[in-house]
């Protein structure tokens, strides 16, 4: 009885030190606070920093990473922000709010470091919301090589939301952001998905007009170029079943086409697929096709 009663005496010791201490931080905040209101930045930030580590002082830390953001004071925002990730490493804001200041203030190697952060802790998220926001504070500047898969996972469960999200233009541009970085032309998938033919016909257009570009380019450089795609979409904007419009991809075939100095030497090979198209390039780059690939060169000389 007695080992009981000195037990239960010492955790309602620590208890009321504990609730002590949270009174004490509590009123130091509050007078954070009120130091912010009278724009004395540095000394709010002084208190918070010499309280002992709590998830309540994220909430100042956060209020002058706004602040200093906001005046284009990039060192302090990106200071009080990367507080507010260590007391909260689970909440994804303040990654979305330090990810686009330290790629604008050029720490470079930082960034990257925030990206592999961001990957740890919600690579696998499952609210299409977190995934966006995510994988975009990744692809501001060029993924990691090691690191583009798991960015590529966070779109994708982005995108399996769905046109109906209420955030599906957000949705759109990751997609077409991490399209971009892997060299990839999504406006004709992408605005597909709408069911709206104005601006898929206007997403066409564009990408034939970089494409045109591309070709100057390559053809200025001897290059070949080849233009595919893994799947329909644009091609059916209306459900010939229901007449509504058609908001998904398609299975039609998609166009394969060749372009370089000798390619009238060639003819491509009738009903190719996907797994084709790597042994092609292997092949223009004369290099040798590993065991492992089942396709083929589609080209064929003509006789």
């Amino acid at each position: 009885m007695l080992t009981g009663a000195l037990a239960a005496e010492k955790e309602q010791i620590a208890l009321r030190k504990a609730a002590e201490a949270g009174a004490w931080i509590g009123q130091r905040l509050t007078q954070a606070g009120l130091l912010i209101a009278r724009d004395q930045y540095d000394e709010a930030e002084k208190i918070v920093n010499d309280l002992p580590r709590h998830p309540a002082s994220a909430s100042i830390f956060n209020v002058l990473g706004v602040i200093h953001a906001r005046r284009g004071e990039w060192p302090p925002a990106i200071r009080n922000f990367m507080r507010v990730i260590e007391l909260l490493p689970k909440e994804h804001e303040a990654y979305h709010s330090v990810a686009p200041l330290l790629a604008q203030s050029g720490d470079h190697e930082a960034y990257r470091a925030l990206c592999s952060q961001i990957i740890r802790q919600f690579g696998n998220t499952s609210n299409p919301m977190v995934a966006e926001r995510m994988a975009k504070d990744c692809l501001i500047l060029p993924s990691r090589s090691n690191e583009r898969d798991k960015v590529a996972k966070m779109v994708g469960t982005a995108v399996a939301a769905g046109p109906t999200h209420k955030f599906w233009d957000y949705i759109q541009f990751v997609k077409a952001l991490a399209d971009y970085r892997d060299g990839n032309f999504a406006n004709a998938d992408m605005v597909g998905h709408s069911g709206k033919l104005a601006p898929t016909i206007k997403g066409v257009e564009t990408v034939d007009a970089c494409l045109g570009r591309i070709y100057q380019s390559i053809s200025q450089q001897g290059g070949s170029l080849l233009i595919t795609a893994d799947h329909g979409n644009a091609e059916m904007m209306v459900d010939p079943v229901t007449g509504g419009p058609h908001t998904a991809h398609t299975t039609n075939p998609v166009p394969f086409i060749l372009v370089s100095e000798d390619a009238k030497k060639f003819s491509l090979k009738p009903d190719g697929s996907l797994r084709d198209i790597s042994p092609t390039l292997l092949s223009l780059l004369g290099l040798a096709q590993p065991n492992q690939m089942t396709g083929g060169d589609l080209r064929q000389l003509l006789g």
